[in-house]
């Protein structure tokens, strides 16, 4: 099974939206994908679907599915590869702290990295063309 870091803008659209990162969320509940997420990262995913008014049960079910099926790491090194959106480092620190296959991402600012340590970015489309 693929090891998975999902940026904050996946779980954003499958949420709000579906779509293809609906798909990503919903073989992650389906345990075809395993998640690895940071507890900063599950901070701001709150913080962002709060933003977008999306209900509090519908946020605190997701935390707590998180909680219940995602491997949460507490990341010891800290990377400063991103300079245009230094907070996206996170999801590098993440995934290496993980030792995640993939970060899933639609920000151009980490998916220009293409790699970093064996650890592929990718789109939602192309993570579901590696399920296939």
């Amino acid at each position: 099974m693929f090891k998975a870091v999902l940026d904050t803008n996946i779980f954003v659209s499958g949420i709000t939206w579906q779509g293809l990162p609906g798909e990503i969320l919903d073989l992650w509940i389906k345990g075809k994908i395993q998640l690895i997420i940071s507890k900063e990262i599950m901070e701001e995913i709150k913080r962002v679907l709060n933003r977008m008014q999306v209900p509090e049960e519908e946020i605190a079910n997701l935390r707590s599915q998180i909680i219940e099926k995602a491997i949460i790491v507490d990341p010891q090194i800290k990377i400063s590869l991103i300079k245009k959106d230094p907070s996206d480092n996170k999801f590098l620190e993440c995934a290496i702290e993980g030792q995640a296959d993939f970060i899933v991402s639609g920000d151009k600012h980490l998916l220009e990295f293409e790699a970093i340590n064996d650890i592929k970015i990718i789109t939602a489309r192309k993570m579901l063309e590696a399920l296939k």
